[in-house]
């Protein structure tokens, strides 16, 4: 075997060496990221968890005052309406959990990737749901002034406060809510403001793609 020969195989038992050497430091640091991802997804579980737990027991809180004061119309309907957005709001959040617990940690690092931006759509599009609370304000002040003081205040409250009251909900509120449910949108996700609006409650996965997208960077 000549000089050159044995150069050459040197070359290519460095180059084996290397190529293991980089397979091994790829599967560790997917391995490290993965478990980084686990760890994230599970922090928003428990947030979701949580806020499930409040969620419905505000949801049965409100049906049982509803039912308590069917006879009064003015409160039943506040208390009905909220009633029903609160039940939304737990089945958001139920579906939103069914997601977070079936991802698939196994699959490749792409359909990770494709099940993670799908839950941050899916999260993104139940957060509309959080907007629709303000025009239902005068809801919520029917209640607050029942619960507090005792007075219904659509029967016995000032007629020219109440009109204001409607003014705010139709005039205010709804544009307000309808600009929030046309900005509350996937394509806005990394947006500073969005980042803001979810921190804490979403930020995982924003999180998680930027670990995935670390492991996809060093193939």
């Amino acid at each position: 075997m000549t000089n050159g020969d044995d150069i050459l195989q040197l070359w290519r038992t460095h180059e084996r060496k290397l190529e293991g050497q980089f397979t091994i430091n790829f599967a560790l640091l997917r391995k490290m990221n993965l478990d980084k991802v686990a760890r994230k997804v599970n922090s928003l579980v428990l947030v979701k968890v949580v806020t499930l737990v409040f969620a419905t027991v505000t949801a049965i809180a409100l049906m049982k005052y509803t039912a308590n004061n069917w006879q009064s119309t003015y409160i039943a309907i506040a208390g009905g309406v909220l009633s029903v957005w609160t039940v939304g709001v737990c089945a958001a959040l139920v579906h939103e959990l069914y997601h977070l617990l079936t991802i698939d940690y196994g699959q490749s690092l792409a359909a990770l990737q494709r099940q993670l931006l799908n839950i941050r759509t899916t999260m993104i599009g139940y957060l509309r749901l959080g907007v629709w609370l303000a025009p239902l304000h005068l809801a919520c002040v029917v209640l607050f002034f029942d619960l507090w003081f005792g007075i219904d205040i659509i029967m016995y409250g000032d007629k020219m406060w109440l009109v204001t009251q409607v003014l705010i909900s139709v005039v205010i509120m709804l544009p307000l809510a309808l600009y929030a449910h046309r900005k509350l949108i996937p394509e806005n996700a990394d947006k500073k403001w969005m980042q803001k609006l979810l921190q804490g409650n979403g930020t995982q996965i924003r999180d998680s793609l930027n670990l995935i997208r670390e492991v996809e960077e060093m193939r």
